[in-house]
């Protein structure tokens, strides 16, 4: 009798348990969507010809849900209303960068961070809605960060944009790997504050500042948070950077620098570890081949010293 109330017992604490874990997973995502309903009234776009209509929705939806994730990443929830443009074809997109006098990369979008406004490609000509999403996300961040810092470096501009809406592939990873081979060019202090001058070096700052937004979010992610609790007392970068790193951001980045390296030479390790492996079956198939080619020329020797052995007794 005692076992079946201790079994009952248990189960009706499992039963409670369980509960509370639906309920707070269904209040986290009611409470989600309320924020993300929210946002979606804070995103303005503005579209140049009626075919574009139909995408709009989805984008509207989808976008707010991204800032929302964005935001709960960094702990700060400012109300900022993004002004989205999209172009009606090529050549209003390129007119547009060309007033505004942004250096375009990627050519697919930009950002006025002053108006917060973000100007896109037309859907059509960007593939995969995906993208579309990652590359408002990715413009956005920038218009947040500005918004904290007006004086903010370009590598936390663009490491952030990069890791948080595009993350790091396996690609990039081999490029980064294949360029540091040849020229091993730390770019994040000698270029602050500007794109490098040199086209050829535009990947690879991009990577090393989405590395360091990486490790910023892996290891320093409570002082990356803090970071932009201190935007409200009115600092610059500078001493905000200071005041939740107890480092300055450019100590901060030589001491970057030396994990970067550490990141190359450990990669270099992994490679060759892996191409070892790689190579070992084939190694364990040409020993084989060799051992049998020797297997049968001994077979072929032994069977001939045979043969003439018994030549030789049936000449006797």
């Amino acid at each position: 009798m005692d076992r079946f109330i201790k079994k009952k017992f248990l189960l009706s604490i499992v039963v409670v348990v369980l509960i509370t874990c639906w309920q707070l997973g269904l209040h986290s995502s009611l409470y989600s969507n309320v924020i993300t309903d929210e946002y979606e009234d804070l995103l303005l776009f503005q579209i140049f010809q009626e075919s574009d209509e139909r995408i709009v929705p989805f984008l509207r939806r989808e976008f707010a849900r991204e800032i929302v994730r964005f935001q709960f990443e960094m702990k700060s929830f400012p109300d900022i209303e993004v002004n989205i443009q999209i172009a009606p074809d090529k050549k209003t997109y390129e007119a547009w960068s060309a007033e505004k006098n942004i250096r375009v990369h990627n050519n697919i979008g930009f950002a006025d961070l002053r108006n917060s406004q973000i100007f896109i490609q037309n859907p059509r000509f960007i593939r995969g809605t995906r993208k579309i999403i990652n590359l408002l996300l990715h413009e956005y961040i920038h218009i947040f960060i500005h918004y904290h810092f007006d004086d903010a470096p370009l590598w936390f501009h663009e490491g952030l944009a990069w890791f948080y809406s595009e993350n790091i592939s396996l690609n990039q990873t081999f490029q980064f790997m294949a360029n540091n081979a040849f020229h091993k060019n730390f770019l994040l202090i000698k270029y602050a504050y500007s794109y490098p001058d040199n086209n050829s070096d535009i990947e690879p700052y991009y990577f090393q500042a989405a590395m360091l937004a990486r490790m910023l979010n892996d290891d320093y992610k409570t002082q990356l948070q803090s970071l932009f609790d201190f935007s409200a007392l009115n600092q610059s970068f500078t001493e905000a950077f200071m005041n939740s790193f107890y480092i300055t951001d450019v100590d901060f980045l030589r001491f970057f620098e030396i994990e970067l390296k550490n990141f190359f030479r450990l990669n270099i390790y992994k490679g060759l570890v892996l191409m070892t492996w790689m190579c070992f079956p084939i190694f364990l198939i040409i020993a084989k081949i060799k051992k049998n080619h020797k297997t049968r020329k001994i077979l072929a020797e032994w069977e001939m010293e045979e043969e003439f052995l018994s030549q030789e007794s049936s000449n006797e």
